[in-house]
């Protein structure tokens, strides 16, 4: 490299640095400065590898957008890069009018993609930069859910919104420390639909949730501290009754039993959108257990439904649903995914068939709604499928 160039290239090094420190972790700045200093940073590592692989000084400035355009056009960058490159720069560019509210889960993603920035500027330059300790950065979120969250939209299992909504809701989702098992635990993850048509199915579907419960509390893996349950209800949008949470047998637990102000059901049915933040917090907790305890969970899925989606976001698609459910299946995780429909003239058995597989669910289960019935057998298979887990 060039004298004069190597000079204007550790300059440019140097205000990355400086930058990469005050975006990653000076918690004295505002939110939003966390964001320009991202931007900054990653604009100044891109001036550097223009002046690498050019090798001269060049006549005119360009762009922080000009440099990515000619990194693509040089195949120097791939599409994720590309996109991470693009996303600080206009976040740099708008931080102004974020709300702090939006400001801070967009810093935790300017900040994962501010690492992957510095991983590719350092292995296309094959240069380190100095005082940057990725591993160490990458070591002390590696149990968080926005890592997690980032590792499904880097292996495309999940969509940039998806993970923009997830980091926005669920950013400081921590799961409970499972120190003490003694086997792999078992991780049952409910959803109900509280939709305005199960509103006459109201207190059988609250009488039966609260002895199913019951029912699992009294089952071996719960007496061996192994079982887990989380639980989601669905009207026109996901509401998470409670995180995975460890169920005791004498009842000590904060499982939510169902009941009157717990479950009222009303408006249209966001089951795609249940479902999308239930499989992947299940992927955060899946993780954070084979970190901190080397074993593996043992995930089943239930949902209970008398309808189709009629309300969830459209990037929070069947497709992506199924993504979400065949990673889980390829980790070994997840053993059993159970659509429990409770058929009517609009959801017939065909096309709770047809939606089963859509979804990638492993099988379904056809009820009949209007069977006095239904709404027990529905609630004792979900506790007999936990049970039978092994």
């Amino acid at each position: 490299m060039k004298s004069n160039v190597k000079k204007e290239v550790e300059a440019f090094e140097k205000e990355a640095i400086a930058s990469w420190h005050q975006a990653m972790g000076n918690k004295k700045i505002p939110f939003k400065d966390s964001l320009l200093q991202a931007g900054v940073c990653s604009e100044m590592l891109c001036r550097a590898m223009y002046f690498r692989k050019r090798n001269a000084l060049p006549k005119e400035r360009r762009t922080f957008f000009q440099l990515i355009r000619f990194f693509e056009q040089k195949n120097l960058i791939d599409v994720q890069v590309k996109s991470h490159l693009n996303d600080l720069r206009q976040r740099a560019n708008s931080r102004k009018h974020f709300h702090t509210t939006v400001a801070k889960p967009f810093v935790d993603i300017s900040r994962f993609q501010l690492v992957e920035v510095v991983k590719w500027y350092e292995q296309e330059s094959g240069s380190k930069l100095k005082g940057i300790k990725i591993r160490q950065y990458v070591n002390s979120i590696a149990s968080s859910a926005v890592h997690t969250f980032a590792k499904l939209l880097e292996d495309e299992v999940i969509s940039k919104e998806g993970f923009e909504n997830l980091v926005t809701v669920n950013r400081d989702y921590k799961p409970e420390s499972k120190e003490g098992l003694m086997r792999n635990p078992v991780y049952a993850a409910l959803l109900v639909d509280a939709s305005g048509s199960m509103l006459f199915y109201r207190d059988i579907v609250i009488q039966r949730q609260n002895l199913a419960l019951t029912a699992l509390r009294e089952s071996m893996i719960c007496e061996q501290n192994a079982l887990f349950v989380m639980q989601h209800s669905f009207d026109h949008e996901s509401k998470m009754l409670n995180a995975l949470t460890r169920l005791d047998a004498k009842g000590k637990d904060k499982v939510v039993e169902l009941s009157n102000a717990t479950y009222q059901p009303r408006s249209m049915t966001a089951l795609y959108d249940s479902l999308f933040e239930s499989l992947s917090l299940l992927n955060v907790e899946a993780n954070f257990l084979k970190e901190e305890n080397t074993r593996k969970p043992l995930i089943t899925v239930a949902v209970i439904t008398d309808g189709e989606d009629t309300y969830s976001k459209p990037e929070n698609s069947p497709a992506q649903i199924k993504r979400l459910i065949e990673g889980l299946k390829q980790e070994g995780d997840l053993k059993s995914a159970v659509l429990i429909g409770l058929t009517n003239k609009e959801l017939t058995v065909d096309r709770l068939r047809k939606l089963r597989e859509e979804l990638g669910f492993t099988e379904y289960i056809s009820i009949e709604q209007n069977d006095p019935k239904g709404i027990r057998r529905a609630f004792d298979l979900w506790s007999q499928q936990v049970i039978n887990t092994v």
